[in-house]
Parts: C-alpha cells; structure tokens; sequence
C-alpha cells in the first residue's frame, strides 16, 4: 500500500513539474527574437526563466534603460546629465531603490500610475506596455507619430485606426497612440482574432520579442 502511495505522489509530482516547465517554456515564435535580445545584452537578469509569467514595471524600466545605454553608446549617468527632461521625482520614485525605475522616470518613460505612484512590482497590462515602448522609442529620438503621416482625411484616418484591432474600443484613450505605434511598426501583434487585448497582462516573452524589434528599427538609425 505504501509503494502505491509513493507511487502515485511521484507520478503527480512528475506532472506538476512537467506542466509548470512547459508554462515557462518560451514559445518558438519569439526564439528569435530573444536570440537578438541575448546577442545585445538586453535580456531579463534571469535570463529566458519564467517566460509567460507577466512582466513587472520594475523589469520593464531596467530593459528600457539598457536598451538606451546600448542605443546611445553611454551609461544612464551620461544620458540623464544630457537629457533635457528636469522632472522632480515624486516620493514614490525617489524612495525607489532600483536606479533603473527612478531613471525611466526621468527620462520620461514611465510616469506611474494616476496618483503619481510606482507600485512595486507592478504588473503591466498589453496597453501599458504599448505606451512603455512608445516612450521607450520616444526618448530613443525615435519619431512615433505614424497617425499623423498616414495618407487619407482626418475622418478616415481615424475610421482606418478605429477599426485596427476588433477590440479597439476597449484601447484606453490614453494608450491608443501607444498601441497605434507598436501596431504599425510591427513591434507588437494581436494576441488572436484580430484582437489586442489591451487589458489582457503581458507576458515576459511578449516585451522580450516587442523590445527585441525596436532595438533593431531603432540601430539602424545610429
């Protein structure tokens, strides 16, 4: 009766193990992305573990500041005494001890929630993460305005980005520039059927394969 016992908590334990790995497994779609990410020195300090696990304010900001110190070819010290931002931190960032948040605020790529607070850790939305990588690209120099370029009337332009994505609705008004840029530059894709799923967490491997692609729109320009 005892080997059945044991028996049965090996075989459970087996698969629990089996079904945890494989949900941290990263999917084949973005290997090559996170390839790119490994090549630039820019992935997670964890490295591809805990790839569908959805990804945190705090690991965004150190991703974004990395990526602007491999961009500009100069540490975050150099990039905040050249940058034209003079934001005074609010307590919440201040008393922040990873220097990588309290930078990406700085430098305008994070502005915390509405109450001017950075929860942490502070897992992040598909929206969230769009306007995220609109800053990001935006404090690379990088032009994210496309809504304003595409060919057509103001009233077609809108119906043609109102109608983007199935769910576009549900896009909060602060975030449509954010997923407008990611969605035209290829940075970020629907989730399936057409959809964004802009409440919808995002997953680590999701910002590694975004953030992979516009590292590589933005070298080209330096």
């Amino acid at each position: 009766m005892n080997n059945v016992i044991v028996a049965l908590f090996m075989i459970g334990f087996f698969l629990v193990s089996t079904v945890d790995a494989a949900q941290n497994t990263v999917k084949a779609w973005v290997e090559y992305d996170i390839a790119c990410l490994n090549d630039a020195d820019l992935m997670f300090r964890d490295g591809e573990s805990n790839a569908t696990q959805t990804i945190t304010g705090d690991e965004f900001c150190l991703m974004a500041v990395q990526l602007l110190e491999k961009i500009f070819k100069k540490n975050i010290g150099q990039l905040l005494v050249e940058s034209d931002e003079k934001r005074i931190l609010p307590a919440s960032f201040l008393n922040h001890t990873d220097y990588a948040v309290r930078a990406a605020y700085r430098l305008g790529i994070t502005k915390g929630l509405d109450d001017g607070l950075f929860l942490s850790p502070c897992p992040l939305t598909r929206e969230q993460v769009a306007v995220l990588i609109t800053n990001t690209a935006i404090a690379c120099d990088f032009y994210v305005d496309t809504e304003l370029k595409r060919a057509g009337s103001p009233q077609q332009v809108k119906d043609y980005y109102d109608t983007l994505y199935q769910d576009m609705v549900s896009v909060s008004d602060w975030a449509r520039k954010g997923v407008v840029f990611v969605s035209d530059f290829d940075i970020m894709e629907a989730v399936a059927d057409q959809e964004f799923a802009p409440q919808q967490p995002c997953k680590r491997q999701q910002v590694s394969a975004a953030m992979s692609r516009l590292y590589e729109k933005i070298s080209t320009l330096y």
